[in-house]
């Protein structure tokens, strides 16, 4: 059994599909889809936001696993 690597478009890929589920309603979140939400509602920093309620985590993303480490809602003014 050998180690495996993954390299560029591959790891970027496997990082934007982690998941994660919102502490406040349990929706799941992708780093992809939370991190694209944010943006699009004029947040530009590291953090995922949920679709369904709105809350915004920061976040730590490693290749198998992201972790929603705090909750950052009330830092932002939610358009």
């Amino acid at each position: 059994m050998g180690i495996g690597f993954d390299f560029g478009d591959v790891l970027a890929n496997k990082l934007m599909k982690q998941k994660a589920y919102c502490l406040k309603c349990n929706e799941e979140i992708t780093f992809e889809d939370g991190a694209s939400y944010a943006k699009d509602k004029g947040i530009n920093d590291n953090v995922v936001m949920c679709k369904k309620c709105n809350s915004v985590f920061e976040v730590h993303i490693v290749p198998g696993r992201m972790t929603l480490t705090s909750d950052v809602t009330m830092k932002y003014k939610i358009k």
